[in-house]
């Protein structure tokens, strides 16, 4: 359970598979899938999720799917709850198109309408369970389903087959794929779970906080058809390229969003890249949502009123959100426009970041006696805790105002509340006792505590070394921030977590703010594409060299800026020239003036970088982490101006001053043909060129941005 009460991770993929031979008609039944705490149910009526199951920062579970206690109310079900929904997700204006030059009139279901497939779509239909299991290293149901040539007035015969699996601690993914098998047809499928973090029943989900990595959407009639154009969110309710609570910004629409995101980061290739982020506060929990579709249908529930779902509970509007990843259907009216299939994944965790890294797997028990570090720990989502045996009426004690997992230590052993045995303890003050810890041992419980009463750190390498390949994990004793510090960080791979043993607040203090600014390392920041519109001399200059502890690679940089409210991917030294030697430690960062991200999303000068001092690395992709400045050096430099905007005509306009040399260069998006480009000298950047830029807020003090009209220029 501590485990998970640092990151918990749900991953869920939408991908296609072909299939042959015809479905056969089938009970309707309920399926799950589990592994360890983490559990999702399913029905074969519209393949459909009726549950998923995991907990949150305290270790409570939760059910997080909206949905109805029996299968008969998802046969009558009018919102889509759980289900696959196709041929074609979302609504096909006056239920007819024309495809190869034969026009086809479908089953309207919501006026004149098309929505979802229609009054019998994916969603209301029997599919085969094909495979089912339900245990073991990778437990997985496939459902499949045949669709008869003329079925809601579709052309052809249609074989889809879904794969739901758990294929790791805390991950779903779920595969989908079509085949037409006589005639062309459209097909777009979606998966429509209702999202609740705090629970189906824990009310609206309003004070959730989303990002969507979307600069437009596609804007709909009265009807929520299409209009066929694509619009820039900014200045719109729309826009939620940085996070905000959801309720921040309904207001200004008539029920709520439905409306779909057209992604910046989809350029038409197959790869999963990041959609949208939504994080439950209360509960901890983090969705992230990625995909290779090019959109995101966000809907926020607008239309449910009195539903009685799970448990009797009775949802209302907002009482869920869905993420439909989806293909661009800009107008499907008397012409069919497609773009391809659609892959996406979520990923769930306990963290306010999106992150890969091996930091979101460790764990953190807490020893201590003083009621302030209790607090403190519980409040940053730390919430088990060591008492010595003759301390249990404080166990008690602290139970009573805070939901924390206890653990008792007996005879060099840790056991829980209900005497199971949890971990084994031992202190460590030379080799011998060292290797003898580590030797395999029959019945050896999965924790293992070490108290390393002289050297640190290279008996936690040893420790890294000896347990990799294990199902051990071991934790090391840490009376400092400093010495937790040391074993996270062992061999880059890190002990499997520590026990801070202290009773100053600080030191619990000290270890969030490090482990929130090492969860953000492989995660990935929204990045713009912007067009050059002025290139010029800008005269003599003092310019900032950067020099990192850290190599970097082909399409790596910081993030630097004139203003604050656009900051430029400057490249690295690192490629070859041949008039002088790569440097890939740095970067040619600009003038003295000119802001650079820093870790925790602030800024700072060019000029107070200094030895020690940290900065954010960013790749072409936008995935970070951060790197230790290992010398800056000021010269007085001939400087070139360049300025670009995101939006044709608009009047935000951002720039940069940088050194007018042949080794300094902008970093220009993906190419969507496979050659990959990954740097444009300022020497040769021409107006027209594009170039990456982190939008943000403009107003800043000392660093962190505020909520402040400001003007630069």
């Amino acid at each position: 359970m501590s485990k998970i009460s640092l990151l918990v991770c749900l991953i869920v993929a939408l991908f296609v598979f072909v299939v042959d031979g015809s479905v056969h008609e089938q009970e309707v039944g309920i399926y799950e899938l589990k592994k360890g705490n983490f559990s999702v149910k399913f029905t074969n009526w519209g393949a459909t999720i009726i549950s998923l199951v995991l907990p949150d920062k305290t270790g409570k579970l939760a059910d997080i799917a909206l949905g109805y206690d029996s299968i008969k109310e998802y046969m009558n079900d009018t919102t889509y709850f759980g289900a696959i929904v196709g041929r074609v997700a979302n609504r096909i204006g006056g239920a007819q198109f024309t495809l190869n030059g034969t026009h086809y009139k479908l089953v309207a279901n919501e006026g004149k309408n098309m929505l979802h497939g229609g009054p019998k779509g994916f969603s209301d239909v029997v599919w085969k369970v094909k495979t089912h299991e339900k245990v073991g290293q990778s437990p997985f149901i496939t459902f499949i389903y045949h669709s008869a040539d003329g079925e809601e007035g579709f052309p052809g015969n249609l074989l889809v087959r879904v794969t739901y699996a758990l294929t790791g601690p805390y991950k779903l993914s779920v595969k989908m794929r079509a085949k037409a098998l006589n005639k062309a047809t459209p097909v777009n499928l979606a998966q429509h779970t209702y999202w609740n973090l705090g629970g189906h029943n824990s009310g609206d989900i309003l004070s959730d906080d989303i990002q969507i990595f979307a600069s437009h959407v596609t804007p709909t009639d009265k009807n929520l058809i299409p209009t066929g154009s694509i619009v820039s969110v900014k200045g719109t309710p729309y826009d939620f390229l940085s996070p905000h609570p959801i309720k921040s910004k309904i207001n200004g629409l008539p029920k709520g969003y439905d409306i779909n995101y057209v992604l910046d980061s989809n350029k038409g290739d197959c790869r999963m890249k990041p959609a949208a982020t939504v994080h439950h506060k209360k509960s901890g929990r983090v969705m992230e949502l990625s995909t290779n579709a090019p959109g995101v249908q966000f809907y926020t529930g607008n239309y449910i009123k009195d539903l009685k779902g799970k448990g009797g509970y009775v949802y209302q509007a907002h009482a869920g959100l869905c993420l439909e990843t989806q293909e661009l259907l800009v107008k499907i009216a008397g012409k069919w426009k497609n773009c391809r299939n659609n892959s996406s994944r979520v990923k769930m965790g306990m963290t306010t970041s999106s992150s890969d890294s091996s930091m979101s797997k460790k764990m953190v028990w807490i020893w201590t006696e003083n009621k302030q570090v209790m607090t403190a720990a519980v409040e940053r989502g730390w919430n088990t805790f060591i008492f010595s045996s003759h301390h249990r009426h404080l166990a008690i004690d602290w139970s009573s105002i805070a939901l924390i997992y206890p653990l008792f230590i007996e005879e060099e052993e840790l056991f829980d509340n209900e005497h199971r045995r949890v971990a084994s303890f031992t202190e460590v003050s030379s080799p011998q006792q060292l290797e003898q810890q580590l030797q395999p041992v029959d019945m050896q419980p999965e924790n293992v505590i070490i108290d390393l009463l002289d050297w640190q750190v290279i008996p936690a390498e040893n420790i890294v070394a000896a347990v990799q390949g294990t199902n051990r994990t071991v934790l090391a004793i840490s009376r400092t921030y400093s010495e937790a510090q040391i074993f996270l960080e062992a061999l880059e791979l890190g002990l499997g977590g520590v026990v801070l043993k202290v009773e100053d607040v600080e030191a619990v203090l000290e270890l969030k703010d490090y482990f929130d600014k090492r969860n953000k390392e492989g995660s990935l920041l929204s990045l713009s594409e912007a067009t050059v519109t002025h290139v010029e001399m800008a005269g003599m200059g003092d310019r900032v060299c950067v020099d990192l502890c850290s190599l970097m690679r082909p399409g790596e940089g910081l993030l630097v800026g004139s203003f604050a409210r656009g900051l430029f991917l400057v490249h690295s030294e690192c490629l070859e020239s041949n008039y002088i030697a790569s440097r890939p430690f740095r970067v040619n960062a600009g003038p003295v003036h000119a802001y650079v991200a820093i870790p925790g999303g602030k800024t700072c000068y060019l000029s107070e970088l200094r030895t020690g001092k940290e900065v954010i690395v960013v790749d072409q992709s936008g995935r970070q982490r951060t790197a230790i400045v290992g010398r800056v050096k000021i010269e007085t430099r001939p400087l070139i101006l360049v300025e670009a905007e995101i939006d044709s005509g608009s009047q935000t306009h951002y720039s940069i001053l940088l050194q007018n040399a042949e080794t300094v260069a902008l970093i220009p998006p993906s190419s969507e043909n496979g050659h990959q480009k990954t740097s444009i000298p300022v020497t040769s950047l021409k107006v027209g060129d594009e170039v990456l830029l982190r939008v943000q807020g403009g107003a800043r003090h000392t660093g962190i941005e505020i909520q402040e009209f400001i003007v630069e220029k």
